[in-house]
């Protein structure tokens, strides 16, 4: 059986494929819905957060670890989204069977995909480091502060883009557009083709990323865990003592919550993502094309969207925990609403912002 066949075969999800939990039917409603209509929704509604994230940031200036991590993360939040929309682009009928000389759900697959699961890890690495860095800087705050600077921050960041992204390669090397024709479009159109060891690689990079998934996880669970209990002890010395907290220490204690916070958004939006990935191990017939397919492509929508959330709603977090941020982003908003109509460049010379207000 040729690559095409094998192809076809896997996109047009054959009837007798079709599990009993789901039918067809069903499955397109939420198919349209979910994926071209939601995936499409939250990602714009994402990317304007980190956008306006982004933005707050630079002009509240990168001073500590702390700070280069959050604007990593934001970063890959708003890649992430970015991904979310294309995929939502490409999943719409009005798209695919439109005049476009390729097959939607074959570029969507490489340009989608597998960029969705590496930018997904990568954000979830970053929120290990973050959890990691702070619980370390409470066990070990002088020694963590001289050794864990800046500059070393921005290269370890870095890094956990570099290194993840190793995963694509092999993928990329045994997956690749070629022209192929689709009986049920009776077109010629670009579409997948595979190499003969195809099927290793694509095990191999999956246990990789189920390793990637599952170490991040209980990382950032225990630090989780760690921060909670420190938190509590430091809010029943303080009602315990009556004493008003230092500035500095007041300020460690926003950042231990906001961090915190951060964190359990984490954990709350990828835990079923965590599971599913789970039960595609020990369930060999819940992936795309097999018996399971219907299911597996619903529960992964509501995973994706699960995703966009936890990329979305950091913003309220800083927002709330946040007093130099959210002086900000009030200032930005002010000064937008005095000079409606003009650039954006014009509204805040017109404001005379001068970031040094909030330092």
């Amino acid at each position: 059986m040729s690559n095409s066949t094998v192809l076809n075969n896997v996109l047009a999800t054959q009837s007798y494929l079709t599990d009993k939990i789901i039918g067809d039917k069903v499955r397109q409603i939420w198919y349209v819905v979910l994926k071209c209509a939601m995936y499409d929704l939250f990602a714009t509604i994402g990317i304007v957060a980190n956008v306006i994230n982004l933005s707050v940031f630079w002009e509240m200036g990168c001073h500590d670890s702390a700070g280069v991590t959050l604007i990593s993360l934001t970063l890959s939040d708003l890649v992430s989204l970015l991904i979310l929309f294309w995929m939502g682009m490409c999943y719409n009928p009005l798209f695919t069977y439109s005049d476009v000389s390729f097959d939607t759900q074959s570029v969507v697959y490489l340009s989608g995909g597998w960029l969705k699961i590496y930018i997904s890890r990568v954000t979830s690495w970053i929120t290990a480091f973050l959890s990691l860095e702070r619980c370390l800087c409470i066990a070990m705050p002088l020694r963590v502060r001289r050794a864990l600077t800046k500059s070393r921050s921005v290269y370890i960041n870095a890094g956990i883009f570099v290194v993840i992204f190793c995963m694509l390669p092999p993928i990329y090397s045994t997956t690749w557009l070629d022209w192929q024709w689709f009986p049920d479009r009776n077109r010629t159109l670009l579409g997948l083709d595979f190499s003969s060891d195809r099927d290793h690689v694509y095990d191999t990079v999956a246990l990789v990323n189920v390793v990637l998934t599952y170490v991040s996880f209980f990382i950032i669970l225990a630090c989780t865990l760690l921060l909670v209990a420190t938190l509590n002890k430091q809010l029943q010395w303080r009602n315990a003592t009556s004493k008003k907290l230092s500035s500095a220490s007041s300020k460690e204690l926003r950042v231990n919550k906001m961090i915190v916070l951060i964190a359990l958004l984490f954990i709350s939006f990828f835990f079923p993502g965590t599971v599913v990935l789970l039960v595609m191990v020990f369930v060999p017939e819940f992936n795309k094309g097999m018996f399971y397919n219907n299911l597996f492509t619903v529960v992964w929508a509501f995973i994706h969207i699960l995703e966009a959330w936890n990329s979305s709603f950091n913003i309220f977090v800083y927002y709330h925990m946040s007093s130099k941020f959210r002086s900000i982003l009030n200032y930005k908003f002010r000064c937008l609403r005095r000079s409606f109509g003009k650039t954006v460049t014009d509204k805040l010379d017109q404001c005379n912002y001068d970031s040094t207000d909030f330092q």
